[in-house]
């Protein structure tokens, strides 16, 4: 009894030994890719600034102080204010998020079903509890092929405070006022406001909205925009160049 009792006190003691072994490279790989990022793609981590291995940054990303972002990707020149937390999106080139930002990922049923408590639902409750057996409602919405839960197009601008739920795309140019929930998708260059939200009007005329994103002008290469920066506060002359503007 008293061999068993070691022995099993031995193996408990290898598998924490395990767990912190992992715990503590995850840790050091994280620290590295930071590292990288920040020489390499020119990338900048404040204090307390979280990703894990499964998000990718595609360069001039900045994450700020106290925010999370997990299995994302965060196209160039995108940023991330204070205290957001996103995961499993696929965020654009040049789109701006504000503090507190929130991807909530999960759903309830809100009618036929009896209770909204997962246990009467999904093979995979949030607590150890369960009657069902087998999955009878969606609990999370993807958007595309099924790798994100979230898409943000490219030029997006999202204020603080806001709520997107899953299963929701954000169209090219769109801006997102404080405290709105997002529970629907936004078309391009639309901006929305409120609980629940709503279109007060778009950035540009339709001809312009289709010459934008024609011309995607977020796919040119620096040298690019740094040449037609000086016409970037004129939509007139930037939506004519369509594509006959060669990168």
């Amino acid at each position: 009894m008293f061999v068993e009792t070691v022995n099993k006190h031995k193996v408990k003691l290898i598998e924490e030994d395990e767990k912190l072994l992992k715990y503590m490279f995850h840790l050091f790989y994280i620290e590295f890719m930071k590292m990288i990022y920040k020489y390499k793609k020119k990338c900048i981590f404040e204090e307390k600034s979280r990703f894990n291995t499964h998000t990718l940054f595609e360069g001039y990303n900045k994450l700020g102080y106290n925010s999370t972002i997990m299995h994302s990707f965060l196209g160039k020149g995108s940023y991330i204010a204070e205290n957001t937390f996103i995961k499993k999106t696929q965020i654009g080139r040049f789109t701006c998020i504000g503090p507190n930002v929130r991807t909530a990922i999960g759903r309830h049923p809100t009618k036929n079903f009896v209770s909204v408590h997962p246990a009467f639902f999904s093979m995979n409750p949030s607590v150890k509890l369960r009657f069902t057996n087998k999955q009878k409602y969606e609990e999370v919405k993807s958007v595309e092929d099924g790798k994100y839960f979230v898409k943000i197009g490219n030029d997006v601008w999202i204020g603080a405070n806001v709520t997107i739920f899953d299963g929701v795309t954000i169209g090219d140019g769109a801006i997102i006022g404080a405290g709105t929930i997002v529970n629907q998708d936004i078309p391009p260059y639309a901006i929305v406001v409120g609980t629940p939200m709503r279109i007060i009007r778009y950035r540009f005329e339709k001809d312009e909205i289709n010459k934008l994103l024609n011309l995607k002008w977020w796919k040119k290469d620096n040298n690019w925009l740094e040449m037609n920066c000086d016409n970037f506060d004129d939509i007139k002359i930037i939506s004519q160049l369509g594509e006959k503007v060669r990168c």
